[in-house]
This record gives C-alpha cells, structure tokens and sequence, in this order.
C-alpha cells in the first residue's frame, strides 16, 4: 500500500514531525506487529505490513548508506567526537580510546573533570567553561585562537566558538552539544520541536554569520540523521561521517531500539572528509565518530 511513503511527503511539514523521526523504528515495529496479527485472520493485512517495514527500512538505512565525499588535501584535520557520558567512571580507558584515534581536534559533549585533566596533558590546547561538573570540552594539538562566547543560543557548558588554525588552513569550529527535542521542556537540555527548530534556526544563522570562513560544527548534535534538523543542517553542511556505512551512536540501553546516529562532524561545501569512523568508548553511552577533513585536493 502506498500510504506509508506519504512519510517522505510530509516530513519536513512540521517540528512536531522531528518527535515522529526519533521514534520511527519503534512506531514501524508495534505497526507491523499489529497488522500482522490481523493477518492471521484476513491475509491481505501482510500487504500493509510489509509497507510499513519497507518505509521504516529505507528512512533508517539511507543515511547510512556511504558515498564518495572526496578525500583532503593533506595533511587533513582528524576530528573526533566522543560523548564518554557526565557519570563515566572509567577515566583512564575512554581517555585511551579517544587518543587511540589520533585526533588533531576533540570534542568531548559531557567531560567530567577526571577526563579533561588527562586530555588536559595529553593536548596543548584545551577549552571549558569554568567549572567542576561534567561540561563540553574542546581539545586540539593544532593552535586554537579566539574563543568566543555567542549569546542567545545555549549556555556556555554546551557550546564553543573557536578559530582553528590547521595545516590544511584556518577554519572556524562550532562544537555544540544540541538540546534534544522532545514532548517537554529542560532548559538547554530538552526543548518541545518549535522551541527546538527555533533554536537550531538560530544556530544556523550564527553559522552563516562567520561569512567566507570555513564553518566545522561538531559533537552531540542530538539530531537524529533521519529527522528534519538533520536535513537542514546538510543542506548547508556535508556529513562527514557519510564517508562510511552509518549506524547507531546513541548506545542508552532504553534509546537502543530507536537506532539513533545524533554524533556528527559537519563540513562545508567545498570540503571533503575520509577516514570516517565510529568507535566505542569505555564506559559510555555513545559511541565516538571521527573523520579527516579539509578543503578537497584540487583534483576532485
């Protein structure tokens, strides 16, 4: 039937379908599960049942699915993303993974004070806001310059404004740790879908605010890559982590069955990436992303 792939119509209609795209796996499978049942009684309810699984399927897999993102002039800027999780009680090991990857930038969304210290030594440069409890972190090996908080977004505990001078060339990082949307309102945490697409409104125009500079943005974005704040995003952004087949990063045991990709590097048009990647990270739930990216060599 093809009233399921009305989905990829209307999507993008409304906020409120964000909450629908969060949830979209666990919707698909009561459904099918549903229709199934029916169809102990009247066969043709498979007919329904094998649509609704289709369209579930093919909204989930297809940001997954990788393509050719070109590859940077070298040497590249390495950016890692690692979540390790506020109450992480394994310091020494998530620190292990994280520089495991080798990264020139780290983002680190929830770093409690434990893991900044030893990422603190590990890197010549690191960035928080002044406080004990766990806060977004930056950390870079290249020279970072010119922090600078921007009102009337988030908090300074979830976002940083710096100017990266890489190799490869300066570019400016956003690293942000996004509220996430859903039916109630916390603050910076949580916000309901109008709040929560005004907000990520306001961060896109802060983007397009840095003029001709490059604009990286990186960490928890709490965007599910099958939502409507994602495809905003990468209508002005590449996905960097698309150099690769995708997957869940959200590894919360109760958000597991939602298949949730929200880590990302953003890059702007005109760069490449490779060399994406997730990873896991002790005694966290998130996995960690990482990808090279730069402006393309010239012959892409």
């Amino acid at each position: 039937m093809a009233a399921p792939w009305l989905w990829f119509a209307v999507r993008d209609t409304t906020p409120l379908l964000e909450l629908v795209a969060v949830v979209l796996p666990l919707l698909a499978v009561v459904a099918v599960a549903a229709l199934v049942a029916l169809a102990t009684r009247q066969r043709w309810y498979l007919v329904p049942a094998g649509s609704v699984a289709l369209v579930a399927t093919v909204a989930v897999v297809a940001p997954w699915v990788p393509r050719d993102l070109g590859q940077p002039a070298d040497p590249g800027t390495t950016i890692v993303v690692a979540n390790v999780l506020a109450g992480n009680g394994a310091a020494e090991a998530v620190v292990r993974d994280i520089l495991d990857q080798d990264g020139d930038v780290v983002v680190v969304p929830e770093a409690p004070l434990a893991v900044h210290e030893l990422l603190d030594d590990a890197y010549p440069y690191a960035f928080r806001a002044e406080r004990r409890d766990p806060v977004l972190s930056v950390f870079a090996r290249v020279p970072v310059t010119e922090p600078r908080f921007v009102g009337g977004l988030l908090d300074r505990t979830r976002q940083h404004r710096l100017e990266v001078h890489a190799p490869g060339g300066d570019f400016v990082l956003w690293a942000v740790h996004l509220a996430r949307p859903w039916l109630t309102a916390d603050g910076s945490h949580q916000m309901r879908p109008p709040g929560h697409a005004r907000k990520l409104d306001a961060f896109l125009d802060a983007f397009a605010a840095e003029g001709d500079i490059p604009v990286v943005v990186a960490g928890d974005t709490n965007l599910t890559d099958r939502g409507r704040g994602y495809r905003k995003m990468t209508t002005r952004f590449e996905d960097a982590m698309r150099g690769t087949w995708g997957g869940p990063t959200a590894r919360k045991w109760f958000l597991r069955p939602l298949l949730l990709r929200v880590d990302h590097v953003f890059v702007p048009e005109g760069w490449c990436a490779d060399g994406a990647r997730r990873f896991p990270l002790s005694g966290s739930d998130h996995r960690g992303v990482a990808a090279r990216v730069g402006p393309c060599t010239a012959s892409r």
